[in-house]
């Protein structure tokens, strides 16, 4: 879907806080999108904090190092906002006509907050853009490289044997966190579904289908209709607890209870199942940040 343009003038400001230096972006330069009332657009991610014009104490600045912001009038703006996301960093918006002399000021009056708030995005950046993907269930490790091009939908591909090329707009690190949990997906699919099939053979255990899915509480399940759901975070677990998983599933086939004959079942299967049960519930530490990421 095409990013509407902001219909307001939009200037950057770069300049240490108290010397001006002015440079007019390109117009084509495209700005978070508004809704309705003005109200920002459903999927972009920032964080705000409004400077009320009135209660602002003016006082000589000290020293500060260089900042980038935006700056932009809006006619629809009655105050000073900052407003801090992680594609395009820090933006004050001002009422159109407003004074600029006055900004220097009111940016140094909430350096605190500016400064506090940058680093939260920079370390969800971070934890965002990882830079190997190793994947312990298949006993591989990928290195990933971020590549900037026009296209505005960002995907992630295998480029070599052991390499993810992550292409488009990579400035909006939600975007690349969702190409590489496409391609999780499609690796899941190729791996955790023919293991279970696999373990479904030599425990002789028959389903009906398997499926990977993207569940936030659950490693996997298994239907009345004997379908098997399969967490693709999965990937990320030791192979040791992926086939016991595995194995909880197919005999949920059986049993689709937690009864005195589907723990029998189980303990046929896998006589250490307790200890793999205690193991699992701290799993979760080895799936990392991106992957859990909405």
């Amino acid at each position: 879907m095409p990013v509407e343009q902001d219909v307001d003038a939009t200037r950057t400001f770069r300049k240490k806080l108290d010397i001006w230096r002015c440079a007019r972006l390109s117009p084509t330069r495209r700005m978070p999108p508004l809704g309705r009332g003005g109200r920002w657009a459903p999927g972009w991610r920032r964080f705000g904090e409004v400077v009320e014009n009135g209660e602002v104490d003016y006082w000589k600045m000290a020293d500060a190092d260089w900042l980038d912001y935006t700056l932009r009038e809006s006619r629809r703006a009655k105050r000073v906002i900052l407003n801090v996301s992680d594609a395009s960093g820090l933006e004050v918006v001002v009422p159109w006509g407003f004074d600029h002399r006055r900004l220097p000021a009111i940016i140094e009056s909430k350096r605190a907050w500016i400064e506090r708030t940058l680093r939260r995005v920079e370390e969800t950046r971070q934890l965002l853009t990882p830079d190997h993907i190793p994947l312990q269930a298949v006993g591989k490790e990928w290195e990933v490289q971020y590549r900037p091009s026009r296209q505005s939908r960002v995907s992630a591909r295998e480029a070599a044997d052991n390499l993810i090329l992550v292409q488009g707009d990579i400035s909006d690190v939600h975007r690349g966190a969702e190409a590489l949990k496409r391609w999780l997906h499609r690796k899941a699919i190729a791996q955790l579904v023919p293991w279970l099939r696999d373990v479904s053979h030599e425990s002789n255990i028959p389903f009906t289908r398997a499926m990977v899915r993207g569940q936030r509480t659950r490693w996997a399940s298994c239907s009345s209709q004997q379908t098997v759901s399969l967490n693709r975070n999965l990937l990320f677990l030791p192979n040791h607890l992926v086939r016991h998983v595995f194995l909880h599933e197919l005999s949920h086939v059986e049993h689709l209870n937690h009864s005195p004959r589907f723990w029998h079942l189980l303990q046929r299967l896998e006589p250490d199942y307790k200890g793999l049960e205690t193991e699992l519930k701290q799993a979760g530490d080895f799936v990392p940040a991106w992957a859990h990421s909405r």
